[in-house]
């Protein structure tokens, strides 16, 4: 363990906040979890009182069950929780061993694909609004583990904004639950599906696009759902196309009083300028690193990257908070256990990441690249971690969430049991925790 100083850890702690206050949506309530990971894009949440112990029959506020399949992750503001799923026809065996054909994966193939907006009440569980969005009788192929509403919405300026890859995206007046637009225009070959979520920069609805045939990211005017900029990818990849693509979601940071959008793709991680879609720089990985799906982590004035396949490493490097045209440089790297779909999370200048596969949990000191402690969980994981209350949330795909405190050891707070899978990442509303397994959806929350 290297040592630190804890007024060093409150130091950084408060210039992290002060960084990320600026970026994107402002929020202000407790109640406010509007996009993937949180405000911050993070993982970290408020929430002094959040459980740290629940089970089917304890702390258990509401427990609602969503039609159809997804795996976007919950949002929350105000008095509603939004989320998407999807409903489909299965493909007969034929079909999908056709279409099966000449891809290095298990694929799941669908006709007449039904995309959805779901609306839950925060109090109640109850199913507020049931909006069908977009429809596409042919849909391309994903993997088995994958589902047609993957990405997960974001909210703002009084609407959300849900979106499915290249099978469309829409905005929705939250009030109403009415559509207010779709944009088709978003092309590009997922291969294994979406996996991408949307962000939001001020009038801007920003996502990554990296496909095996097309890589961009674009921005849509959340006023109309236009193009406000399309931006190619300019790193050089690799020439097998299956190698070109990634699902990460972008964050955005401020450096010497402007926002940068940090997008991490395939053998690259780029900054781009929000308004405009400039790119201002970009860093490679130095191997190949492909379907990349964690979100880039900031923490300590370090950017922290995982490369994805073949094999994922965690990359930290100096990002400069005076000049956002500066290319981050490389500091280390790290390659053990590192994740390839569940992101990393940093807490007071430790990196905590899990495996997907026998969720071996790492905590890496962000200062040095050393590993402080590994822990093997067991069982496999989808879902990105959280912090707050103190503690570190990690949820698996067998229905276990393992609590921990942030330490220079591993320290089991509890480990609780929900029927289903975790496949979407937890959101945070109050001192309550809204969890969505391929089950359901729960409030979690402590009972007196």
């Amino acid at each position: 363990m290297t040592g630190k100083s804890p007024r060093i850890h409150v130091f950084y702690w408060a210039i992290f906040l002060l960084a990320i206050s600026t970026a994107g949506q402002a929020v202000d309530a407790a109640d406010e979890w509007n996009q993937f990971r949180g405000p911050s894009g993070m993982g970290h949440g408020g929430a002094p009182s959040l459980p740290t112990e629940w089970s089917e029959e304890k702390n258990v506020v509401w427990k609602t069950e969503i039609p159809g399949t997804g795996w976007s992750s919950p949002v929350v503001s105000g008095d509603q929780i939004w989320m998407t799923t999807s409903t489909i026809e299965e493909a007969t065996p034929e079909e999908v061993k056709e279409a099966s054909k000449g891809k290095p994966f298990p694929v799941a193939l669908a006709h007449n694909l039904k995309m959805y907006a779901i609306c839950v009440d925060q109090a109640s569980g109850d199913i507020v609004h049931q909006r069908l969005l977009m429809e596409e009788p042919a849909p391309d192929v994903i993997h088995t583990m994958n589902s047609y509403a993957s990405p997960t919405p974001v909210i703002g300026h009084g609407h959300v904004y849900c979106h499915f890859g290249t099978n469309g995206t829409a905005c929705i007046d939250t009030d109403s639950g009415e559509i207010v637009w779709e944009n088709r225009d978003l092309h590009l070959d997922h291969s294994t599906g979406a996996g991408s979520s949307p962000i939001l920069w001020n009038d801007r609805l920003i996502v990554n696009c990296d496909g095996i045939d097309v890589q961009y990211i674009a921005a849509l005017n959340t006023s109309d759902g236009s193009f406000a900029w399309k931006t190619p990818r300019s790193g050089e990849l690799n020439e097998i196309p299956e190698f070109k693509k990634a699902f990460s979601t972008p964050i955005i940071l401020s450096a010497g009083g402007q926002e940068v959008v940090i997008s991490a793709a395939a053998d690259w991680v780029y900054g781009y300028d929000p308004q405009t879609g400039e790119e201002l720089w970009k860093v490679s990985y130095q191997e190949l690193g492909f379907s990349t799906t964690p979100c880039p982590v900031f923490g300590d004035g370090k950017l922290y990257i995982c490369t994805g396949f073949m094999k994922s490493r965690l990359l930290a490097m100096d990002f400069d908070a005076e000049d956002r045209s500066v290319a981050p440089q490389l500091l280390w790297e790290f390659g053990k256990q590192v994740p390839t779909i569940t992101s990393p999370l940093w807490v007071a200048g430790s990196v905590y990441f899990v495996s997907e596969q026998g969720g071996v949990l790492t905590s890496v000191d962000g200062d040095s690249g050393e590993m402080q402690w590994k822990k093997r969980l067991g069982g496999n994981y989808a879902a990105s971690p959280i912090y707050a209350n103190g503690h570190v949330y990690v949820f698996s795909r067998e229905g276990m969430t393992t609590v921990f405190q942030p330490a220079d050891e591993f320290k089991e707070v509890a480990k609780n049991e929900l029927e289903g899978s975790f496949m979407a990442s937890p959101a945070i509303t109050g001192n309550a925790l809204i969890l969505r397994t391929d089950r359901a959806l729960y409030r979690i929350e402590e009972k007196n």
